[in-house]
């Protein structure tokens, strides 16, 4: 018999290094999974990290059927965690509550728009918790879309803090140029609203075959997203709110230079039918990585939304080959094609 899974939340008290609020007391949150048969400090442990629209509970541990990526890896034995960067889900983001201040003529619009920088502060202070938590010196990462260049900067700035890498589609624009982080970031609306019909569009785009998706589970991902963000769910039309950005903003310091400072074994996976994240951008990721360890998984038939699609099993059955074995489809480094359907 299958042990319980046991889940707690976590809020972790940090300062806010975005621009926009620049030093202010912020709470970020942080969702632990465990097997009830493993103890604390029993490695391995994950982290799961957020992309740019949607946070880590509708993400990774969406309560439906077998969709939560989170309870998969803690009923094999991992120790695994899944946080909300500052102006996500149940993490701080008090200064989102107007919606004027999606209005690029607000008197906010002076706000920065989110880069990765903030984000690898927030990400150190999660790790370090979960490190104390846990007793574990290295974890490992995940990162799903704008959260590759989280989980990836991140692991280029701390590889004595991380073990292996996996990113899920990674944003990387720009064809691998070295954007420093020194650049200015631009500035803009600090809020972004995702409503219902974008929510629907932007995935209906990639959606390509009849089997693609079980629509009662979109509509469960949605109802989810409007209980994370109740303020959101209160205004006309509903939408999810999210720290506003850009591709250049998301480009600034994650580069060439960056991706060659990894030193984690790291795999990289791209959908076939992804309209936001081509996959020949995470194919020049993956040739700037100089890591010997490294593999380019291509999954056929499935879009940028392959986490919440009927064939998101095959991403929890990769993911968990990679990080307890280091290979994914018996490879160590090199470049795999699946296609569910052969």
């Amino acid at each position: 018999m299958q042990d319980a899974i046991i889940t707690i939340d976590h809020k972790i008290d940090a300062i806010s290094c975005a621009n926009y609020p620049m030093g202010e007391p912020v709470s970020l949150f942080l969702r632990e999974k465990r097997s009830a048969g493993n103890d604390v400090s029993d490695p391995p442990v994950v982290l799961f990290i957020h992309g740019g629209t949607y946070p880590a509970v509708a993400d990774f541990d969406l309560p439906i059927e077998d969709y939560s990526w989170m309870a998969f890896l803690a009923a094999r034995g991992f120790h695994v965690f899944a946080m909300d960067c500052v102006g996500y889900g149940y993490s701080s983001r008090h200064w989102l509550d107007n919606p004027a201040a999606a209005d690029p003529d607000h008197v906010s619009a002076g706000a920065f728009l989110r880069s990765p920088q903030p984000d690898w502060k927030d990400i150190d202070s999660v790790v370090d918790f979960i490190r104390k938590r846990t007793s574990t010196d290295k974890i490992h990462l995940i990162g799903w879309s704008a959260g590759g260049p989280r989980a990836g900067g991140y692991a280029a700035l701390h590889p004595d803090k991380v073990d292996r890498l996996i990113l899920l589609a990674p944003a990387y624009f720009g064809g691998g140029a070295d954007v420093s982080t020194d650049a200015p970031s631009p500035k803009g609306a600090p809020l972004r609203l995702t409503s219902r019909s974008v929510f629907d569009a932007m995935w209906d785009n990639e959606v390509k075959r009849a089997d693609q998706v079980d629509f009662d589970v979109r509509e469960e991902v949605w109802s989810l997203l409007m209980k994370i963000d109740p303020v959101g769910a209160s205004w006309d039309p509903p939408a999810v709110r999210s720290p506003n950005t850009s591709l250049e903003a998301i480009n600034r310091g994650w580069n060439r230079t960056m991706a060659s400072r990894i030193t984690a074994p790291s795999l990289l996976i791209t959908m076939e039918w992804d309209v936001h994240v081509h996959p020949s951008t995470v194919e020049t990721l993956f040739e700037d990585l100089v890591v010997d360890d490294k593999v380019f998984a291509t999954i056929h038939g499935a879009s940028h939304y392959m986490p919440w699609e009927r064939d998101h099993a095959l991403l929890h059955h990769l993911s968990a080959s990679w990080l307890r074995d280091g290979t994914a489809g018996g490879l160590r480094r090199g470049t795999l094609s699946i296609d569910p359907r052969r």
